[in-house]
């Protein structure tokens, strides 16, 4: 018998959860044999439901969780290339370079101080 189970997904990530016409949740649906239920965007709620057998919600939990994960770490490193841009359109590159330098100095210092 199905049971329904909720989830947290953050509502800004619902877009890519989808994918491209519902590829990837239709990807997960099918692997996992289960449904996954994401509320209309005018709803913006950030809880989806997976509606399956109770055997396979965990497997589309953890695969939701994962691609979230995956959605995050690309969100950080947009960030950081982001910040790294800013640094250098503010500070110049003569400063980066010579901020990279110090950085390098420094680690190599510590890693030799280790041995």
């Amino acid at each position: 018998m199905p049971v329904v189970e909720d989830m947290t997904v953050p509502f800004n990530f619902h877009g890519q959860l989808i994918g491209q016409k519902g590829k990837e949740i239709r990807q997960i649906m099918d692997e996992c044999g289960v449904t996954v239920a994401v509320p209309k965007p005018e709803e913006r709620s950030d809880i989806i439901q997976i509606i399956g057998p109770p055997s396979k919600i965990d497997g589309a939990r953890k695969m939701i969780e994962k691609k979230l994960q995956n959605l995050e770490d690309e969100r950080r490193q947009r960030v950081s290339i982001a910040v790294a841009i800013l640094r250098l359109l503010l500070l110049g590159v003569k400063t980066m370079v010579l901020a990279f330098l110090a950085s390098f100095y420094y680690s190599v210092c510590q890693k030799s101080a280790h041995f």
